[in-house]
């Protein structure tokens, strides 16, 4: 009768289990620094992304829009106290028009791949849903509305009352329907502009969330 080798067997049988374990040890290495890059990319864009609205609200659309907002007053008030002179100076405020939608190129992406999986921490996927899918629909919503009164509304008296190449103060005055519709116009702009602060405000926090996070991949 033939003498097995139980020792021999043993050593082969566990090199073969070392061998499979190590192989996949080595390609879990693999896969979870294949999603290190990729969640330091996300959030790298996305702090890029949250970084150049806050320049944008801040530096061009809330100063414009405040500005606006207070040129429409101004000009309520001058056509109520009929000054011409000052009619004149904010008339084109009527054909004013600015807004901005949040950048949610890398969020929707993201959410759509199914990389978003890769923030583990729910909070700071909370906020982010919070500011893309929430705050920043509604930023959008009320630019849409303003737009809307405008084009549907604010523009259509504008057209059929003035001559929008030479436009004269005094066919802005005593007309009590674009007294009422500049009223509605400046708190669509108002509301829009709270919109904008509020979001600028939670982007920053958000910032901070990605930022620590990011820091934890380095």
């Amino acid at each position: 009768m033939k003498k097995i080798d139980w020792l021999n067997h043993l050593f082969n049988f566990t090199a073969v289990i070392l061998g499979v374990f190590l192989a996949f040890y080595v390609s879990d290495r693999a896969e979870k620094r294949k999603e290190k890059q990729e969640l330091k990319i996300i959030v790298e864009s996305l702090i890029e992304d949250l970084k150049s609205d806050q320049s944008t609200y801040l530096d061009y659309q809330l100063p414009v829009n405040r500005k606006h907002a207070g040129d429409i007053a101004e000009l309520l008030e001058a056509i109520l106290n009929e000054e011409l002179d000052r009619i004149n100076a904010y008339m084109s405020e009527l054909l004013t028009l600015d807004n901005y939608s949040p950048n949610s190129t890398t969020y929707l992406s993201s959410t759509t791949t199914g990389k978003l999986a890769l923030i583990e921490d729910l909070e700071t996927k909370k906020m982010l849903s919070a500011y893309f899918d929430v705050q920043a629909a509604e930023v959008q919503k009320r630019g849409e509305i303003q737009t809307d009164f405008f084009l549907d509304d604010l523009l259509p008296w504008l057209t059929q009352n003035t001559n929008l190449g030479d436009m004269d103060p005094k066919s802005l005055v005593g007309d009590q329907l674009l007294l009422n519709k500049l009223v509605i116009y400046q708190s669509f702009i108002t509301n829009k502009i709270q919109g904008y602060e509020e979001l600028v405000a939670f982007g920053a926090e958000l910032i901070v969330e990605l930022e620590a996070i990011l820091a934890d991949l380095k």
